[in-house]
């Protein structure tokens, strides 16, 4: 009787000993299933050792260069849309400013004879002319016809003087006509020359077209236009 129940707690024994020894394997085979999973495989690290960062990056830096020339180029070319609208803006506006005084004698041609010499009579000259001007005066119709030719003179001043001043922004062409034109239209008309004299302070364009240094000022230009030389 004692045996057998020697016998049966003996195996009970061995089979718990069996249990906890499966329990261990099964930890243990978890413990190293969860080890490689969280271990890179060799193919991983082979991937992650040869694959090209380098040129990536270089790749990247080009990119961004490039990125940054072109944001360059477009904002300089939208400078220079805006510099070109504003330049033609003032090219208007002079144009525009150029054709008020040749109105202003279209509509008093009597006045043409003080601002043009083949308006005058050839027996005139610019001293005799000088004189009947600074006569005039001794009444009312001759005070508002010195008044006229005043105005003619003011508006020729200061549009010669506005465009002078914005030369840089004209065609070198069209400056090059304009520039003989206001010399001519100076040297033709002792009312204006006797004006720039006196109001020389006024006048940048005094060194320019009353001090002889008109040559200075063309520009240089393509054989088609006007060609810059003056001998005045």
């Amino acid at each position: 009787m004692t045996t057998k129940k020697n016998n049966t707690g003996k195996k009970t024994n061995q089979t718990q000993s069996k249990i906890t020894e499966d329990i261990q394997d099964i930890i243990k085979a978890e413990e190293k299933s969860s080890v490689q999973e969280i271990t890179p495989l060799q193919s991983d690290v082979a991937v992650k050792k040869d694959f090209p960062w380098k040129s990536i990056r270089e790749t990247i830096v080009v990119i961004a260069a490039i990125a940054t020339a072109f944001s360059a180029y477009f904002a300089y070319h939208a400078f220079d849309q805006t510099r070109k609208s504003v330049e033609l803006s003032i090219a208007a506006g002079i144009s525009a400013n150029n054709f008020t005084p040749t109105q202003f004698l279209v509509d008093y041609p009597d006045l043409l004879p003080y601002f043009d010499k083949s308006a005058r009579d050839a027996s005139i000259s610019d001293e005799v002319l000088m004189e009947q001007f600074n006569a005039l005066g001794k009444n009312d119709e001759e005070k508002k016809l010195k008044n006229l030719i005043m105005a003619g003179v003011f508006l020729n001043a200061d549009s010669i003087e506005m465009t002078f001043t914005q030369r840089n922004v004209i065609p070198a062409c069209d400056w090059n006509g304009w520039w003989h034109y206001y010399c001519d239209l100076y040297d033709e008309s002792p009312v204006l020359q006797d004006y720039l004299k006196k109001r020389s302070t006024w006048y940048l364009v005094d060194d320019a077209i009353v001090k002889g240094e008109r040559g200075n000022y063309f520009m240089p230009t393509e054989s088609t236009c006007i060609e810059g030389k003056i001998n005045k």
